[in-house]
């Protein structure tokens, strides 16, 4: 009579076999708890990235207008109603754009941006007429102050946007 038989061999073996399988499964279904808590983190850093660079953007979209403000500011100082008239009608579509934008989406600032549409309109109506019959009357110092004020609005929600921390980090 052998010391091991043949059957205490087969069931040490199927032991050990569904030990490691099980040890197998666990170090696996590790592996895929630990790539599964990676990819999520890569993806809210992802997501931080991606509005960062939106706010950025939002950021830059407020510097163009600002100076497309400033051009019509120039325009009509030297009198070039045409030029001014084609500034204004390019900020109104900006403008409409940055309701969209990262940053932007509170209620008042969709308010006082349809209050900026509206003024910018007006200003472009008064220059077409001004275009049309020459003895229209424009006041460009009220028109001036009124782009300065506007540019002013803008650029504190530029700073607004560059010094929140919260808004840099959603």
């Amino acid at each position: 009579m052998p010391l091991i038989r043949p059957e205490d061999i087969n069931l040490t073996l199927a032991t050990g076999g569904i030990a490691v399988s099980a040890a197998g499964f666990a170090i696996t279904w590790y592996q895929v708890h630990q790539t599964r808590s990676t990819v999520e983190a890569a993806n809210e850093a992802t997501a931080r990235a991606l509005h960062g660079i939106s706010v950025r953007l939002t950021i830059s979209e407020l510097a163009d207008v600002r100076g497309g403000l400033k051009g019509v500011q120039t325009a009509l100082r030297g009198a070039r109603y045409e030029a001014a008239l084609i500034y204004v009608q390019g900020l109104l579509e900006q403008l409409h754009g940055l309701r969209s934008r990262a940053g932007m989406q509170a209620e008042e600032q969709h308010a006082a941006i349809q209050g900026m549409v509206v003024q910018l309109a007006k200003l472009r109506n008064k220059l077409e007429q001004k275009i049309s019959l020459s003895d229209t009357e424009l006041s460009i110092p009220k028109a001036n102050n009124m782009l300065s004020d506007l540019g002013t609005q803008l650029s504190a929600w530029a700073d607004q946007l560059r010094f929140t921390p919260d808004e840099a980090s959603k």
